[in-house]
């Protein structure tokens, strides 16, 4: 708050929860957060208010999209397919609503199963053929509802009904939460966590798990003290760009010859990458300019966003 008073912005920090809503919002500028909470029901909740700012008028930094990528994968996915630039779609992801939707078909394996909702390598896996895939995707979309207030007679009624009584098209109805498909990329021995703070870039590099194909959670992270970093920010300063807002995190893998966008963020991502280095680039002069010094989160963080409102 003290950062954007310094700038001369008046600024009120409100709950959701509390908020006014007989006032008028149109024209305000609301910056946000998102939420983890299991089940992400409080993140719908946020949803709700935000929509409601928007429809009333009122600047959210980030836009909507970027909030509704968060902890929503094939959401993330689908506005992959807008990019331009053909580097950023060497991964061919396929979205479904539900285990029935799946072309089982028209796959070519080994492809990577992504359950939309979680963070990092939560719920990722590498299917080999189709009865890995089906496996993966009945241990992972589950879904068992029962009307509210629980019971254990109404747990029990709803067992039966979808245990024995559905027909055999009906066997499948429980497993319908929303999952990626994604072409598998050998030959990545890690990735690149990349963060972008407006023109200042921070590098991580993460080696994959013991005998496992994802990097994210495996704990093996090093600074990139010792090598060539410029062709990686050059990946990253492309798809920063057609992401479109100054505030992302990339996971960007290499395959030996070609960099690959794996995912992003500009949403509730994790700081360690820019709190851990000692030093962040910037693209000055046609180069990458490496400048020593420790950022300091919540400054960097301001200083996007006053950029940001700056342009309105």
């Amino acid at each position: 708050m003290k950062i954007f008073n310094t700038y001369g912005f008046q600024c009120e920090t409100i709950s959701f929860s509390k908020m006014n809503f007989d006032r008028d919002y149109s024209g305000n500028i609301i910056l946000y957060q998102s939420s983890e909470d299991t089940g992400l029901f409080y993140k719908s909740f946020i949803e709700d208010i935000l929509l409601w700012l928007e429809d009333q008028g009122a600047i959210l930094l980030p836009a909507f999209k970027y909030f509704r990528m968060h902890h929503n994968k094939a959401y993330m996915e689908l506005n992959r397919y807008k990019f331009v630039n053909p580097i950023l779609k060497t991964i061919r992801s396929r979205v479904y609503g539900k285990l029935t939707e799946l072309d089982q078909e028209n796959i070519n394996y080994p492809v990577v199963f992504k359950l939309s909702e979680g963070a990092g390598s939560r719920n990722v896996a590498l299917a080999r053929n189709v009865q890995d895939l089906v496996s993966m995707i009945k241990k992972l979309t589950g879904v068992f509802l029962v009307p509210t207030p629980f019971s254990f007679k109404s747990f029990f009624k709803l067992f039966i009904k979808q245990k024995v009584l559905l027909s055999k098209a009906g066997k499948d109805y429980p497993y319908r939460s929303k999952f990626v498909i994604q072409n598998f990329i050998p030959n990545m021995n890690g990735d690149f966590k990349v963060l972008r703070f407006g023109d200042k870039y921070y590098v991580l590099c993460r080696l994959n798990r013991e005998g496992d194909f994802r990097a994210s959670g495996s704990g093996k992270l090093s600074n990139p003290d010792n090598i060539d970093v410029s062709p990686i920010l050059d990946f990253a300063q492309i798809a920063a760009n057609e992401i479109g807002f100054p505030l992302c995190s990339m996971d960007i893998g290499f395959d030996g010859t070609n960099y690959h966008l794996l995912e992003y963020q500009c949403v509730h991502f994790g700081p360690y990458t820019l709190q851990f280095s000692n030093y962040w680039f910037e693209h000055n002069d046609n180069k990458w300019e490496k400048i020593l010094g420790k950022s300091i989160l919540e400054e960097e963080f301001c200083n996007v966003f006053i950029q940001c409102i700056k342009e309105y």
